[in-house]
């Protein structure tokens, strides 16, 4: 059985698809299992993800024949295939430090209790500067041992106040219901690149993606 599950979500990010999945291949830790969902991607993700596949057995793919228009959907079909008895995640427009998994696991033994370990990001902007990720925890810098789910059977779930907050959602149900031990890695363990379309969710309810830099978290 593989050690981590690494859920990745993907729709019509051929072209950055390519640098997570690097990323992920990268890692110093290698028990792992990859299961990349491919919501209904129409640019040719679906050859892609076909090629990395036979360079390497650890990378399993779920496709999904239409875009559900959230990234919600695609991680909880992904994560009700994996074996792990821990969990993590990649947006697959981002990346992780080859230490991504090793940092984490670390955490995990050092406090085996614990409901979420999370390290830091620096953030990478269209102008080519570059900054750190802020307080918030993002979806990409967490692990967190498979006893989340069943305190949590619904699993990732949009925010109805706040759509497109899906990750900070999650960690407030995690402190509220299953335990309030984070263990935070003070060590960069990840990067997040902005860009002109970092929304993932297609559906009509989303906000449009903001323009420029954002403000800091």
């Amino acid at each position: 059985m593989p050690g981590v599950a690494i859920i990745l979500p993907t729709f019509n990010r051929m072209r950055l698809l390519r640098r997570a999945l690097q990323s992920v291949l990268s890692q110093t830790v290698t028990d792992w299992e990859l299961i990349v969902i491919d919501d209904g991607s129409a640019d040719g993700t679906r050859r892609l993800l076909a090629d990395w596949q036979r360079r390497d057995s650890r990378i399993r793919v779920v496709r999904r024949p239409r875009n559900s228009g959230d990234p919600c959907v695609a991680r909880n079909e992904g994560i009700a295939v994996a074996e792990s008895p821990y969990f993590a995640y990649i947006d697959d427009d981002n990346a992780w430090r080859p230490c991504h998994l090793e940092a984490l696991l670390e955490a995990v033994a050092r406090c085996p209790d614990l409901a979420l370990a999370y390290g830091d990001r620096l953030c990478h902007y269209p102008d080519g500067t570059t900054g750190p990720g802020g307080a918030a925890i993002d979806t990409g810098d967490v692990l967190h041992p498979r006893e989340v789910w069943d305190a949590l059977p619904e699993r990732w779930v949009q925010d109805p106040r706040r759509l497109g907050q899906e990750d900070q959602y999650l960690w407030r149900r995690v402190r509220d219901r299953y335990g309030s031990v984070f263990v935070h890695v003070n060590e960069v363990i990840s990067d997040f690149y902005f860009h002109g379309s970092n929304y993932y969710v297609v559906s009509p309810r989303t906000a449009p993606d903001p323009e420029g830099r954002p403000a800091a978290q």
